[in-house]
């Protein structure tokens, strides 16, 4: 021990004066965090040479494990070798300087900030151990190299691992995207890094002892050390013993509540493409999940699938199975801003929520994997059952924090700590912005290794019952990172808040405004599974036009009649004896050419349309009613379709019949042909189908029978659709159930103002149509906010509205910029509800 003693004091002589440099670094990067000098500042950047201060530690840190160049075991001319001090002391004073010198600066310094941070000492001595580990694991690696690489090796060496070590983790990237469906480099976590660290850091060092045993030669320590590399990249990327999670924060809660879970899977929306395609092989299903609690939510991430048909099993893909729940910090995570019911029931009832499109929220009907199937495929004609368990992720999501907008104003929970430091109106990133909030916080948080909450700042207005998800945040600088309790400054801006887009006045006050800490907080998992009843692949064939790659092109805009022309002018209708190769071929260059060109949705073209489809129709008709509904372009009472009018028969009666329940073109057919009572006869099987099929409903309206009702309203029930619905309300004894359907569809909306969702615009209009004044109220709301939704993908609500005068209160007439102020100043108390006409009427001009 005196010896090793002796040792140490010699090695510390030699590195005392990068000792004492490496503690002024830490004291100054100490004084940096804790803002003793520069402090945190919103409105300009951090000076550059702060953003250094880690690193330079660091090198400082390292430098110090090289010690006397005479004394490394590595040197073949050490002197080390010839006197008598034995390994085993050397390497404790090694130790002495590794521990003693380095990594209790570094911890005692942690422990320091988090004291002067006014942390409770339960997170002082976290932040300690988890910064001890990660320094031990950061450079425990490095000590044995000394030990192992020779005078002349180091640097060649250090960068031969480096390179291979990035192509490998290049690869594994590829690989895990391909074959996973996940990052290998998003899946490593700090724990599984240090893990990594700490294997090369054993691998080296009992290459080191090998080495004093038997010389290594350089190409073969190479080759060792680039495996060893390579092991502890493998290693942090899927450390068997890490949690890939988030530390669950409260697993009795959900062992209590489990059991309660309630999820149902919406089968009659599944769609099967058939097995020519990779997604086709994936059988989703839109799910409702119930935790029976408003502020807890739960997630089904896919575990294991079994299929079985006739009592054979059948393969399925399990690559994609369980994808970890993530969470960074300062991020959007997705858990945070899901569009769902906890998410509306936060906050006063009528709030709607704004999302510009910036990125897009969960929605509340997501879809779930209820099996990937691989070949040998099942027979789609045959019934099958799967058995599926799941992995349920818990989440709770609360408003951690709740300031009024005002500069001053401090808030704290048990994970952040809020202070707002400035607020400006009218003013955005670069300068005046009218309308715009501008918010400059101080900001804490708390981020240990497995305990990091989801969170992100919005802006609620109680005046305007509007929620803002998405700010444009800037973060000008941060401090602690890794230390358990990081500090920041960071500048918010919200647009559109105190002004309409076009520039009129909201009747916002800043002082009324609060800023929210919205927080998702991990809870634990659970276990479910699933058994489907009997499925049948067949009954739920998607009509998509989009696996028939047709597709219109801009460069024939404003000429589409004319290109039209070009285009058909070259081909040779068929005869009566053309063969049937070159009757499809002239079918597929036609649709080709409407497709293309769009000119079936022009007036001035359909009769050369009906021109280009006459010869088929004549002499090969059967061709015609092969097509595909999706093929057939324009609308179902305009050419082409129209002329199998003239051509169909009596005699071809059964056959368009039994073609309307694969192709909803004959549909159209049957019902204007006058069919539609001899089509009657398909009502039983019609009845008996899990899913209808796109465009019978036309025809249960058609036959207007109490059956047929009531399968329209099971599937009104299921997913309203305004046309439906306002078909069955000219039945007046269907009025009352039709409401009722109305109201509880009201209230499984989310009303996110954003550019990816359609339906609960839909679903909001039926609502308001059918009497639903707090969906009137929502309405009127959101179509005063439409013009600040992009051009390209903008979706808003269409009620029945009336003028005073009786006529629609929508003008087509009239440019959308200004239809949206009209909306502004008006009441659901402006209008009377007229239930003959499913409309709304204003009260006065």
């Amino acid at each position: 021990m005196n010896l090793a003693l002796h040792h140490f004091c010699k090695e510390f002589r030699y590195l005392r004066l990068r000792w004492f440099a490496f503690l002024v670094l830490l004291a100054l990067d100490l004084a940096v965090n804790l803002e003793w000098l520069f402090p945190l500042r919103a409105d300009s950047p951090p000076r550059f040479w702060l953003y250094h201060m880690p690193f330079a530690v660091m090198l400082a840190g390292i430098s110090l494990l090289s010690g006397c160049p005479e004394d490394r075991p590595g040197n073949d001319r050490s002197f080390i070798g010839t006197r008598p001090l034995a390994l085993r002391s050397y390497w404790l004073a090694r130790a002495g300087v590794w521990l003693g010198l380095m990594v209790l600066p570094l911890v005692l310094q942690n422990v320091i900030y988090l004291a002067l941070s006014h942390r409770p000492w339960s997170d002082v001595w976290r932040g300690a151990f988890e910064r001890g580990w990660m320094v031990l694991g950061l450079t425990g690696c490095l000590l044995p190299l000394s030990a192992l690489l020779r005078r002349g090796e180091g640097w060649w060496m250090t960068v031969s691992v480096a390179v291979v070590v990035t192509a490998l983790s290049r690869a594994l990237d590829v690989v895990a995207a391909k074959w996973f469906n996940t990052s290998f480099s998003h899946s490593e976590t700090t724990a599984g890094v240090v893990a990594g660290l700490a294997c090369f850091g054993l691998g080296t060092a009992w290459l080191a002892w090998r080495q004093q045993r038997q010389s290594i030669a350089p190409r073969r320590k190479l080759v060792w050390l680039c495996g060893l590399a390579c092991a502890a990249l493998l290693v942090a990327g899927w450390w068997p013993f890490q949690n890939p999670n988030n530390a669950p924060q409260d697993e009795r809660l959900v062992q209590k509540i489990a059991p309660g879970l309630k999820v149902s899977f919406d089968l009659a929306r599944f769609q099967f493409e058939g097995f020519d395609s990779d997604y086709s092989k994936w059988i989703n299903a839109y799910t409702d999940i119930d935790t029976g609690h408003a502020d807890i939510h739960a997630t089904l991430r896919e575990k294991n699938f079994v299929v079985t048909q006739s009592g054979k099993r059948f393969g399925t893909d399990a690559s994609t199975f369980g994808y970890p729940v993530r969470s960074t910090i300062n991020s959007m995570p997705s858990e945070v801003t899901r569009g769902d019911r906890v998410l509306r029931d936060l906050f006063p009832a009528g709030s709607l929520f704004m999302n510009p499109g910036q990125m897009g929220t969960w929605r509340n009907d997501e879809q779930t994997n209820l099996a990937t199937l691989t070949e040998p495929f099942p027979d789609p004609d045959q019934p099958l059952r799967i058995e599926s368990d799941y992995r349920v992720d818990w989440f709770r999501r609360d408003r951690a924090i709740d300031l009024p907008l005002t500069a001053g104003t401090r808030g704290e929970c048990d994970s952040d700590a809020w202070s707002i430091l400035r607020v400006q109106e009218h003013t955005g990133r670069d300068g005046a912005q009218q309308g715009s909030v501008l918010v400059d916080i101080r900001w804490d948080h708390r981020e240990h290794w497995d305990c990091r909450d989801s969170s992100v700042p919005i802006l609620y207005s109680p005046e305007r019952r509007l929620v803002w998800l998405m700010p444009l945040i800037s973060e000008r600088g941060l401090r602690g990172e890794l230390t358990g309790w990081s500090r920041g400054a960071m500048r918010l801006i919200w647009q559109n808040v105190l002004n309409y887009a076009d520039g009129e006045d909201a009747g916002v006050k800043v002082a009324n405004l609060r800023l929210i800490l919205l927080r998702s907080r991990y809870l634990g998992s659970s276990k479910w599974s699933w058994k489907s009843p009997d499925i049948r692949l067949a009954d739920y064939t998607e009509h998509s036009q989009d696996k028939y790659h047709f597709s219109y092109s801009p460069i024939y805009k404003g000429r589409e009649v004319k290109a039209y022309h070009e285009r058909i002018a070259t081909l040779k209708p068929p005869s009566a004896s053309s063969a049937e190769p070159e009757v499809r071929r002239y079918l597929y260059d036609v649709l080709s050419a409407i497709h293309k060109t769009q000119s079936c949705y022009q007036k001035a073209a359909f009769s050369d349309i009906t021109n280009a489809f006459r010869p088929l129709a004549e002499h090969h008709l059967t061709q015609l009613l092969q097509l595909p509904s999706e093929l057939w372009p324009g609308w179902s009472n305009r050419p082409p379709i129209t002329i199998l009018d003239e051509y169909l028969k009596d005699e071809h009666l059964d056959v368009v019949i039994d073609l309307a329940l694969t192709n909803s073109r004959m549909v159209d057919t049957v019902i204007r042909k006058g069919w539609a009572e001899q089509a009657k006869r398909l009502l039983p099987q019609i009845l008996a189908m899990p899913q209808l099929p796109y465009g019978i409903e036309d025809l249960l309206l058609a036959w207007g029978d109490d059956a047929s009702h009531e399968r329209l309203l099971k599937e009104q029930r299921r997913w309203p659709r305004d046309s439906t619905m306002e078909e069955l309300n000219k039945v007046p004894a269907l009025r009352p159930r039709l409401e009722v359907i109305a109201r509880e569809t009201y209230g499984k909306i989310v009303p996110v103002i954003s550019t990816d969702d359609a339906w609960d615009v839909e679903h909001l209009g039926i609502a308001t149509d059918f009497g639903v004044r707090e969906a009137l109220d929502a309405s009127l709301r959101w179509l005063a906010l439409a013009g600040e939704l992009p051009d390209d993908r903008r979706y808003w609500p269409r009620p029945n509205l009336l003028d005073a005068d009786g006529s629609e209160f929508w003008k087509e007439d009239m440019d959308e910029a200004l239809q949206w102020p009209r909306y502004r100043h008006l009441k659901v108390e402006d209008f009377d509800y007229l239930p003959e006409k499913r409309a709304w009427k204003l009260r006065t001009p």
